[in-house]
């Protein structure tokens, strides 16, 4: 796809599909969107599904001392009372949660490299990901960790002393050691430069054609002159093809290594088994980016797929308890695996369906100012909430035993997300920090940027696209991504009507 809209013929090979794609492209004419479909109206979906995915993740974690079946190689502050409700719906949401961020982070990670080329995606990249890391492992990860070792000292499993040496007794700091909920950062830099590696290898070794100079002919046309329908008809069954791959491969590591989802590897570098399962996803989104017919099955089938993995959630989670419980053997760990597989990829391809479906609705809680902002928020959420989930687990334990658990996960996400959002508010809205984690410019301190509908910005749209594109692969992708639209930067696709 060009920047400014038209795809090009694809060529069958899976590379092929990202030969020409990947080329930096000159940024296109400032322009004013219509009124009748400003960015913020076409990727409502987007906007809704980013913030209900972060309070996903809060949600996940605050079940995280009430799990009846406890996530092997997790550590946490404390441990309460378990509950089969919140048991339930932290295995439900670690099933899927991270297959749907990665793949929505292929989606929009595709233009991207378009606009950058490709040294410009990989340096882009790391600025926008690793720069945030960089600034959570020196602010937030210590604060985890005193987190950590003060609920371990309240539950008699430390000695107050051990907070200050940071010397324990052997197996006492297993599964303490690492980036935490950071990880997914630096394994999504990881995917981008292996995506453009495996591109540039691609073209070193001559199997990927180069783009021909002159213009190319419209997709239809171009089907029209090879025998109508049968070139789309090769795409979409390599695609198809492809996708199916991608889930086998998935399939085979987690049944390898069911630790990918069934428990948590923690660890400061990526751990082999858990890149690649997760690397399944990412890849999986970039190819939806490269072929729009198959994203608009998406959007048609969206309920259907949505539905089906609501299903396999509940199969997968009862066949995991099983797995976790040592029943079943090697059949048991084999089923339970594929559910999973399944699971995931029919529930993330569901949600980004109903996502994109919901581009061109206008309701104004939809499409209004405060979604935005609860969006532009959202990134701010998954960095700052998990030491802030440990102290309330400590509080709940030690000041409310009363209570019951499910009441507990319920005050523990509340107050989570509440202070994630005023500290958004007081702390980064207003600071150049704010900038730098790709917080849209119409919510910054002193911006000029308008309102979208109000005209132009006094602010560059070239600017407000890296803005918005600062945290479009940041955060599972589920960016602002009015300024993408707006610069030309967004898949044409995702901007269309649902059919």
């Amino acid at each position: 796809m060009s920047v400014h809209g038209e795809w090009p013929p694809m060529l069958p090979a899976s590379l092929a599909r990202f030969r020409g794609m990947t080329q930096a492209r000159p940024a296109p004419a400032v322009t004013t969107p219509p009124a009748s479909a400003s960015a913020s109206e076409r990727l409502a979906g987007f906007d809704l599904l980013r913030v209900g995915a972060a309070v996903a993740v809060v949600v996940l974690h605050a079940t995280a001392p009430y799990l009846a079946h406890p996530m092997p190689g997790l550590t946490w502050p404390v441990f309460d009372q378990p509950s089969a409700i919140a048991d339930a719906v932290g295995w439900g949401i670690e099933l899927s949660i991270m297959p749907l961020f990665l793949m929505i982070a292929g989606l929009f990670a595709l233009p991207l490299w378009q606009r950058h080329g490709d040294r410009g995606f990989v340096k882009h990249r790391a600025v926008r990901l690793l720069g945030p890391l960089a600034f959570a492992a020196v602010l937030i990860l210590p604060m985890d960790l005193y987190t950590w070792l003060l609920g371990w000292v309240i539950e008699g499993q430390i000695a107050l002393r051990k907070m200050r040496s940071l010397k324990f007794d052997p197996g006492v700091d297993d599964g303490l050691w690492g980036l935490s909920h950071l990880w997914f950062l630096h394994y999504l830099f990881f995917y981008c430069v292996a995506a453009v590696a495996a591109v540039r290898a691609a073209r070193w070794l001559g199997s990927v054609r180069k783009p021909r100079p002159s213009p190319q002919p419209s997709p239809p046309r171009f089907a029209a002159r090879r025998g109508r329908g049968s070139l789309r008809s090769r795409r979409t069954s390599s695609l198809v093809g492809m996708l199916a791959g991608l889930a086998l491969v998935g399939w085979v590591t987690l049944a390898a290594v069911p630790e990918v989802v069934f428990g948590f590897q923690h660890a400061f570098l990526p751990v082999p088994s858990k890149w690649i399962y997760c690397g399944t996803y990412f890849v999986g989104g970039l190819l939806l980016a490269a072929e729009p017919r198959f994203l608009e099955w998406t959007r048609r089938w969206a309920l259907p797929l949505t539905l089906g993995g609501l299903a396999a959630t509940a199969v997968g989670v009862g066949l995991g308890y099983g797995w976790l419980e040592g029943r079943g053997g090697v059949p048991l760990r084999l089923l339970a695996t594929a559910v999973t597989v399944v699971t995931a990829w029919t529930l993330s391809l569901g949600l980004v369906g109903w996502a994109s479906r919901t581009t061109t609705l206008r309701p104004s809680w939809i499409g209004g100012r405060r979604l935005r902002y609860a969006a532009a928020a959202s990134f701010w959420v998954y960095l700052i909430h998990h030491p802030v989930i440990g102290l309330i687990h400590i509080d709940l334990k030690v000041y409310a035993p009363q209570l019951a658990p499910e009441l507990k996960v319920v005050i523990a996400t509340a107050v989570a997300l509440l202070f994630s959002g005023l500290t958004f508010e007081v702390l980064v809205r207003r600071s150049p920090v704010a900038r730098w984690l790709g917080t849209p410019s119409e919510f910054r301190k002193g911006s000029r940027h308008k309102r979208p509908g109000s005209g132009h910005s006094s602010e560059s749209r070239g600017e407000a696209a890296e803005a918005a594109a600062a945290s479009t692969v940041a955060f599972g992708g589920l960016a602002d991504s009015g300024g993408l639209a707006d610069s030309g930067g967004l898949p044409n696709h995702l901007a269309k009507p649902a059919a």
